[in-house]
């Protein structure tokens, strides 16, 4: 019986590989623009998975005169030099679905799901700042995407659609902080571990237009 399943099992992936498609979407835009690699493995389903990255980067030089804190009256010339540099990844996965077919015009519904990471590092005067990197640490990112699109296919390999859909973005942000607390009464000190959780959620409406190409 066991081996009955298997091999139907094995027939029914043979046949969705042989009628399916890798794609490529892209998606030209004003915001943070991206592709996705996806693999049609039947007329309706198509799993896809995408990344995007930004990168930003700052110095700022500060160079001056100041008193010396050794030699009384003396006046140095003094230069400090700070860093930041930050990466944002995004990496994304989702699903596309055919639901109506009509000529050469096809609706979908897509929904996705992603998880940015926020990595970097500030540099005071040739130090790196560890707080910085721990503040950084203490932040997590969620997004999730669902909308509503149509393909015109031009030919069974490219098309260009459109999408509306709805975007839910969440940041929260949670640290602990080992801190002494003080009894004005007694004149004791007490050690407590406090917490901060911050949650920010957002979901704005989005639109995009994408090329497609199926290989």
């Amino acid at each position: 019986m066991k081996k009955s399943i298997l091999l139907c099992a094995l027939i029914s992936l043979l046949n969705a590989v042989s009628f399916s498609q890798l794609t490529l979407s892209v998606s030209p835009g004003i915001n943070l623009n991206g592709a996705t690699v996806g693999y049609k493995i039947s007329d309706r389903f198509v799993p896809y998975a995408g990344f995007r990255y930004m990168r930003a980067s700052m110095d700022y030089t500060y160079s001056g005169s100041e008193y010396s804190a050794i030699v009384p009256g003396q006046i140095n010339q003094v230069e400090y030099t700070d860093e930041a540099k930050v990466n944002f990844m995004l990496p994304t996965i989702g699903l596309k679905t055919f639901l109506v077919s009509r000529n050469k015009l096809k609706a979908y519904v897509s929904v996705s799901a992603s998880k940015p990471m926020l990595t970097g590092k500030y540099i005071e005067d040739g130090t790196v700042n560890q707080q910085v990197k721990e503040e950084l640490r203490n932040m997590h990112f969620f997004a999730a995407e669902c909308g509503f699109g149509m393909e015109y296919f031009f030919d069974a390999n490219f098309s260009i659609g459109g999408e509306f859909g709805l975007r839910y973005m969440k940041f929260r942000y949670s640290a602990e902080h080992d801190e002494t607390i003080y009894d004005p009464f007694s004149g004791a000190s007490t050690p407590a571990t406090h917490e901060h959780d911050y949650n920010f959620a957002l979901s704005p409406t989005y639109s995009k237009i994408a090329l497609n190409f199926y290989f």
